[in-house]
């Protein structure tokens, strides 16, 4: 339940600080939660990414289904919002390993840059 208007809502997609090459990136809203002592987390998908990934059909990966954002760090990337009314794609299956995971201490959200996420999305992918 959200208690506090905040500037990010399911739907919207915004323009950030991508990494070179990558500037057609948009992420999209998926979700905005508080928990107990006031964090607000906002979950993202990204969009038109280049991973390089050893298991992926092609070794790369275009997109990114599920990221757990801060909210203070996400504001800190975002550029310009480009739309209010963005159908959320599923991101149910990552949601729900995530929360289970959060839920008893093993999990997070990221702190840095939209940029420095996907970069360490890509470094954990390589290492798979």
């Amino acid at each position: 339940m959200i208690n506090k208007e905040y500037q990010f809502k399911e739907g919207q997609v915004w323009e950030y600080e991508t990494r070179i090459g990558e500037e057609s990136s948009k992420l999209t809203i998926l979700k905005v939660e508080e928990y107990p002592r006031g964090q607000v987390v906002v979950h993202i998908a990204i969009d038109n990414v280049n991973i390089k990934s050893p298991t992926s059909e092609d070794s790369i990966v275009t997109s990114i289904e599920h990221l757990p954002f801060d909210l203070e760090a996400l504001e800190k990337s975002v550029t310009k919002k480009i739309t209010d009314n963005q159908p959320i794609p599923d991101f149910k299956d990552g949601y729900e390993v995530w929360k289970l995971f959060f839920d008893e201490g093993d999990a997070g959200v990221f702190s840095t840059s939209v940029k420095e996420a996907v970069a360490y999305t890509e470094e954990t992918m390589e290492q798979e």
